[in-house]
């Protein structure tokens, strides 16, 4: 009984913290199946392009912290783009909750 105790918080603290997020992390979600010109519209041109199997990689990342040689929190966020459409896209972030959920919305924040 004794590893379900422990097991529990440590899986609540884990979806818990997800949860900060959340809004961001939705939104990018809610740009598969949208044409490419909506994410450019709103998130603007992004840092980093691949173009490879058929496929386009749009990558936008941004950071926070005091200064630019001091980061303390990141988010990369890749969107997937096939005939013109978002098919997906994968999110990358680090550092403390706040922050990180601070240098998503960096990328989001043109998106309504």
């Amino acid at each position: 009984m004794r590893p379900l105790l422990i097991a529990l918080p440590v899986a609540a603290a884990t979806a818990l913290g997800g949860c900060n997020m959340n809004s961001k992390t939705q939104q990018a979600a809610s740009f598969i199946g949208q044409p490419k010109t909506e994410l450019l519209a709103c998130a603007g041109q992004p840092k980093r392009t691949l173009d490879a199997a058929g496929r386009e990689f749009l990558t936008y990342t941004a950071t926070m912290g005091p200064n630019p040689s001091r980061v303390s929190a990141w988010c990369i966020l890749t969107f997937t783009v096939k005939d013109q459409q978002i098919t997906r896209w994968h999110g990358r972030w680090d550092g403390p909750l706040n922050d990180q959920s601070a240098a998503c919305e960096k990328i989001m924040s043109g998106c309504s």
